[in-house]
């Protein structure tokens, strides 16, 4: 059988009629050739075809939609006092975690590192004030032994954002 000046062979392989150099025939020439050999291999190709996709499909998961990230931490529950570690990324313009849950009678072991620039931390109302050089980690150790909100804030001018700086610690 000749296609476009190329001999097509049984074992679907043609010779060029110029430079007699074998190649294996193209799949969409082959798929495009009016043979009953061919039918039958474009029959099974789309079948292959339909059946890989069929299986595809069936192996990907359903959409499970992922609530937000939640920026607070509750590490305490009702057993009575304990101790909650707590580590804190601290870079412009924000604490994370931004909000701390506890209860009272606990101790906070707050260990924080400022990733950017200088930052510090103030907590007034539980006597708490650390200054956070740039990647260095530091650890301040208060108990929390009154119920309420207690905000803290940076206290290192760190750039246009510092006065949005702020997080709270929620004692129940």
């Amino acid at each position: 059988m000749s296609v476009n000046g190329l001999i097509i062979k049984r074992d679907y392989s043609y010779v060029n009629k110029i430079s007699d150099d074998y190649y294996l025939v193209n799949l969409f020439i082959l798929l495009a050739l009016p043979t009953k050999q061919v039918k039958t291999m474009k029959r099974i190709f789309i079948a292959l075809l339909v059946l890989s996709v069929i299986a595809l499909s069936a192996c990907t998961p359903p959409e499970v939609q992922v609530p937000p990230p939640d920026t607070s931490l509750n590490a305490s529950n009702d057993t009575g006092p304990k101790t909650i570690p707590i580590n804190m990324i601290v870079k412009q313009y924000s604490f994370e975690p931004s909000i701390i849950n506890a209860k009272v009678g606990d101790t906070i072991v707050l260990t924080m590192k400022s990733i950017d620039v200088a930052h510090g931390i103030t907590i007034p109302e539980l006597g708490v004030s650390q200054d956070l050089p740039v990647n260095e980690e530091k650890t301040v150790t208060f108990k929390v032994d009154k119920k309420g909100e207690f905000p803290f804030r940076c206290s290192v001018f760190c750039g246009s954002g510092h006065r949005s700086m702020t997080g709270k610690i929620v004692v129940e």
